[in-house]
């Protein structure tokens, strides 16, 4: 009996990792399949094209109505960036880079 409960729980074990390993390559997938979608709300925001946003380019522009967007608009809400501003402007420059927010929301 106690053989086939070791077994048991290594099964059930086993299979945990699995989900575990599962669930963290669809949610990796899942980001890059988001990539695009941050890239283009990037260029949109920045519309000098200087390869930097400020915090009231991002506030200002209405994500929320670029239908390509629609997948992460709702990660990029106004309420969201100012409260993740300066986290995402690593070198407190003021600005944010686009490889700063890129890699800020993955």
């Amino acid at each position: 009996a106690n053989l086939v409960t070791a077994i048991l729980v290594e099964d059930c074990l086993n299979s945990s990792q699995m989900d575990d390993k599962m669930e963290k390559e669809h949610r990796r997938r899942l980001l890059d399949s988001l990539v695009p979608q941050f890239q283009r709300a990037f260029q949109l925001i920045d519309q000098d094209e200087d390869g930097q946003v400020e915090m009231n380019e991002f506030l200002n522009y209405p994500l929320n109505e670029v239908d390509e967007l629609d997948q992460i608009a709702k990660h990029l809400r106004p309420e969201v960036i100012a409260e993740l501003y300066d986290v995402l402007d690593e070198d407190d420059s003021g600005y944010i880079s686009e490889g700063e927010f890129l890699e800020g929301m993955m």
